[in-house]
């Protein structure tokens, strides 16, 4: 990771010679003034934007206006957008039937991964998640889920979310991730994969393969095979 204009490196996946980033946008006007996507996808390894209301500089984005130019260039230029908005699923919904051509990745399956031995995350936006079903352009990325639900592996509740989600939304519309290093609060890395690849036995191969490498491949237009 690193600094730069307009945004803060967030974060990828890629092989040695070949890093894929998201950025995370940290500039109130560059966001407000809907510039900064134009030509977003041309700077070498940058497949998408981050935002997320958990930061005391972006919370306010998302309600006073300052995000109302944002999306519909980010839809016309095709961004994609990851949000990291544990519990505002209702929000992301509204968002996304505004903006049905921009394609939305929802962290952490929605929930809060901070904190949670303090307060526990509680499962009332559970619904309004599952809501965002009908939303076609809505991926919902199956990470840091036994931090949401505060528990170790073999990660029994955590199943039982991947396969509400999977009923839900199909494997196309799943993308897996660690959360690494916040989830080593509750699990090492490789129990984190191997809470997809070795557990969920709902999943089959085929699915397992989208949801650990296909759907990301497609959503960010990776020049990857499987």
């Amino acid at each position: 990771g690193g600094s730069g204009e307009p945004g803060e490196q967030q974060g990828g996946e890629g092989e040695a010679e070949e890093f894929h980033a998201w950025w995370t946008l940290g500039r109130r006007r560059a966001a407000s003034e809907g510039k900064v996507q134009r030509g977003w996808l041309r700077q070498p390894y940058v497949v998408g934007i981050r935002l997320m209301t958990m930061w005391p500089t972006e919370a306010p984005w998302w309600d006073d206006g300052t995000l109302d130019k944002f999306w519909p260039v980010a839809e016309q230029e095709g961004v994609p957008i990851s949000m990291y908005c544990p519990e505002r699923s209702k929000m992301v919904g509204d968002i996304a039937a505004r903006h049905p051509g921009l394609p939305i990745i929802v962290d952490h399956i929605g929930m809060r991964v901070f904190d949670i031995f303090k307060t526990p995350p509680g499962m009332e936006d559970w619904p309004n998640l599952m809501a965002l079903k009908k939303h076609a352009n809505v991926t919902i990325k199956v990470t840091g889920i036994p931090e949401a639900m505060a528990e170790r592996h073999p990660f029994p509740k955590s199943q039982q979310r991947v396969k509400e989600i999977y009923e839900h939304f199909g494997p196309d519309r799943m993308m897996w991730g660690s959360n690494y290093p916040p989830t080593t609060v509750v699990c090492t890395y490789r129990e984190a994969v191997d809470l997809i690849r070795a557990g969920c036995p709902f999943l089959s191969a085929a699915d397992k393969a989208k949801i650990m490498a296909g759907t990301a491949i497609k959503v960010f237009k990776l020049p990857w095979k499987i």
